[in-house]
């Protein structure tokens, strides 16, 4: 997604935030979130709901994005201005829910910043699930990356080593093979 309508259309089909009000002015909260966008960064998850400070300070409507490993948040306020936040989601140390009977919030815990979404509690519930699957995949494939450039520095070892003479080509070959799993 890179549009604001493809990420409003996101929410809401998918139900991560859902309110009268959001919906009527939603859209514009993505277009700061449009507006922040790299011309490489292609948005994965989006949500809307209610932005609430650590200190519980309220500030509003705001939307949610999140593109590669960075969250953005954006905030449209009434009747001129805007704000946005990006976080690194390497960086986050916790993703907490609290449901109540009408209303949830999904809080995002770094080490010097907290704060929380509130939508319906049904829609927290799905947004936390569908934010937590994403950080653990984004989680695994930067294990996978690491893993893989571990193996080729290897590869790239008992290449120096061949060509210096130390190991013959055979058995650089056969090394080679055995770490790619061959």
């Amino acid at each position: 997604m890179r549009t604001a309508r493809e990420m409003f259309d996101f929410a809401i089909k998918n139900r991560f935030g859902h309110d009268h009000l959001i919906l009527r002015n939603g859209i514009q909260h993505f277009k700061i979130i449009e507006s922040q966008l790299n011309r490489d960064d292609v948005v994965e998850l989006t949500f809307l709901g209610k932005y609430k400070r650590e200190n519980g300070e309220k500030l509003g409507l705001c939307a949610g994005a999140i593109a590669g490993s960075k969250i953005i948040l954006g905030q449209k306020n009434y009747p001129h201005g805007e704000r946005t936040k990006q976080l690194d989601l390497n960086k986050v140390e916790n993703i907490l829910k609290h449901i109540w009977y009408l209303y949830g919030e999904v809080v995002f815990q770094f080490q010097d910043i907290s704060f929380s979404i509130t939508m319906d509690s049904d829609e927290a519930k799905r947004t936390h699930v569908a934010i937590l699957n994403y950080i653990d995949k984004l989680r695994k494939d930067s294990k996978q990356k690491s893993n893989f450039d571990g193996i080729s520095d290897e590869i790239i070892k008992y290449k120096k080593l061949a060509e210096q003479g130390h190991i013959t080509w055979g058995d650089f070959e056969a090394k080679k093979k055995k770490l790619l799993g061959i």
